[in-house]
C-alpha cells in the first residue's frame, strides 16, 4: 500500500481493470495419521546358507556334523558353516530340536520359513515394528510426502469450519500403507520388507492448520476475484468451486465493519459510482493506521466523520493535530462526549447531525480539502455469481474529494 496519501491521480488508472483489496493467510487444515506397522524382513538366503538346509533337507533324520560336511564340501575351515547356521537360526529359517545343547548340524531342523528357501522363496527375518506418520490434506485428501509439518491447532482465518471436515482416518489398509511408506521412503519399506498390519493410533493422530496466501482484489465489473498464489492445483480446484464460500471472508468482512464499535447505518453505494471516485483500496488490516496517517497529514484543516473517532487511536491522532492548531471539524456524533476528550481549545467543532436521510453522509476524513479517504458500503459479486456486501474503505480520487467534503459540510448544514 503506498504511504502518500496525496499523490495525483494518473491518466493510467482510467483504464484500470481491478484494484487490490487485501492480502491475508488462511488457514489450511491437514491432517496427521499416526500408525505402528509391523514389518517382516526378507532376504535371499548365499550359497553356503542354502547348502545347510539342503544337507538338513536330505538327512533329515541323521545330519553330518559340520566338521564333516565341511570336508565333504571341501570347505577350508569349519567356521565358513557354523557362521552361517548360526545366521540360519536368528532368521528363523531353522530351529533348535534341544534349546539346552550348543547348535549343531544335528540339532537343528528346518522350520517354515526354511522350507521357502528350498522353493527359491527370500527368507523372512524377524518382526520389527516402525512408528509411520502420514500426513492428508483435509480437505482434499492427496497425500503430502513430508516426515514433518508445523502448523497451528487453532485456526484464526480458516478456509473451511473445523465442522466441515470429514471424519479422521482410523484403519490404513496393508496395500495403502505399504504404498505411503514407499512415498515417503521410509527406511522399513523396502523392496524386502513386507508390512504384516498397521494399526491407527488415533489418539497421536491431530488436525493441524497450515497457511496459504490469499489475495483479493476488486475488479471494474464489480466482482471479487481471488488468486492463491502457491497452492496446490487441487487446492485451488476445489477453492474455485467453494466461489468465496469460506470463513475467512466473512472474517474480513466482519473485521471492516468492526473497525466502528457502534456504526452508521450506510446504504449501499451505486458500484459504478463508487469505481469511479476510488484510487486505492484500503486493506482491512490497515484501515485505522491509514486514517491517522490521513488526520496526521493535516495543516489547516480536517473535517471527520464522527464515527471514526469510536476508535481510541484515531481520536488521539485527531486530538494531536487539534493541538497543533488545526481546526477540527467533527460531524455526527461521537461516541464519547466532547468533555471527556483531553482539554485542546477551541480547535474542535463538533455538528451533531443525528439520523439524515435527505443529505445522506459520508463517512470519511478530509485533511485539508485534497486528501480524503472513506467507508462505503459496496454490493460486489463473486466468480460464481454470488452476490456479498462489502465495507471497503478506500483513498478517494481527486475528483471525489470534494464531492466527499461538500456532501459531509451539506450534511452539517441541515443538522444547523
Amino acid at each position: 500500500m503506498q504511504n502518500n496519501l496525496s499523490e495525483s491521480d494518473d491518466g493510467r488508472e482510467s483504464g484500470r481493470s481491478s484494484l487490490p483489496w487485501c492480502s491475508v493467510s488462511i488457514d489450511w487444515p491437514y491432517e496427521m495419521v499416526s500408525a505402528e506397522v509391523e514389518v517382516v524382513g526378507r532376504k535371499e538366503p548365499n550359497v553356503l546358507e542354502w547348502v545347510i538346509v539342503r544337507i538338513l533337507d536330505e538327512f533329515a533324520d541323521s545330519p553330518p556334523a559340520i566338521a564333516e560336511a565341511t570336508e565333504e564340501l571341501g570347505v577350508a575351515a569349519t567356521v565358513f558353516l557354523a557362521e552361517p547356521l548360526k545366521a540360519l537360526l536368528e532368521d528363523g529359517a531353522l530351529e533348535t530340536k534341544d534349546p539346552d545343547q550348543p547348535a549343531s548340524l544335528s540339532n537343528c531342523r528346518i522350520t517354515p520359513g526354511g522350507r521357502a528357501i528350498l522353493k527359491g522363496k527370500p527368507m523372512e527375518g524377524a518382526v520389527e515394528r516402525h512408528g509411520l506418520r502420514i500426513y492428508f490434506d483435509a480437505v482434499t485428501g492427496e497425500h503430502l510426502a513430508s516426515d514433518k509439518m508445523s502448523g497451528t491447532a487453532t485456526p484464526t482465518y480458516p478456509v473451511i469450519c473445523a465442522e466441515e471436515l470429514s471424519e479422521r482416518i482410523t484403519h490404513l489398509g496393508l496395500d495403502r500403507a505399504r504404498e505411503l511408506a514407499r512415498v515417503q521412503q521410509e527406511p522399513f519399506a523396502g523392496h524386502d520388507c513386507l508390512i504384516r498390519s498397521v494399526k491407527v493410533q488415533c489418539d497421536q493422530g491431530r488436525h493441524i492448520w497450515l497457511p496459504v496466501q490469499l489475495s483479493l482484489e476488486i475488479g471494474r465489473d464489480g466482482t471479487l476475484r481471488p488468486s492463491l498464489p502457491g497452492a496446490r492445483p487441487d487446492q485451488f480446484k476445489w477453492f474455485e468451486k467453494r466461489d468465496l464460500d469460506i470463513p475467512a471472508i466473512e472474517r474480513l468482512r466482519t473485521m471492516s465493519v468492526g473497525v466502528f464499535s457502534d456504526g452508521p447505518d450506510q446504504a449501499a453505494r451505486s458500484f459504478k459510482d463508487w469505481w469511479a471516485g476510488v484510487r486505492q483500496l484500503v486493506s482491512p488490516f490497515s484501515i485505522v493506521p491509514q486514517v491517522q496517517r490521513a488526520i496526521g497529514v493535516a495543516s489547516n484543516e480536517l473535517i471527520i466523520h464522527a464515527a471514526w473517532l469510536g476508535v481510541a487511536e484515531i481520536q488521539e491522532s485527531m486530538v494531536q493535530v487539534a493541538e497543533r492548531g488545526v481546526g477540527c471539524t467533527v460531524i455526527g456524533t461521537p461516541a464519547s462526549p466532547q468533555n471527556d476528550w483531553p482539554d485542546i481549545g477551541g480547535n474542535v467543532k463538533v455538528i451533531a447531525t443525528g439520523d439524515l436521510t435527505d443529505a445522506p453522509m459520508p463517512v470519511a476524513v478530509i485533511a485539508d480539502g485534497f486528501q480524503a479517504m472513506s467507508m462505503d458500503r459496496i454490493d460486489v459479486h463473486t466468480p460464481g455469481g454470488r452476490e456479498i456486501e462489502l465495507r471497503v474503505a478506500s483513498i478517494a480520487r481527486t475528483g471525489r474529494m470534494e464531492q466527499l467534503r461538500q456532501q459531509m459540510l451539506q450534511a452539517a448544514a441541515v443538522a444547523g
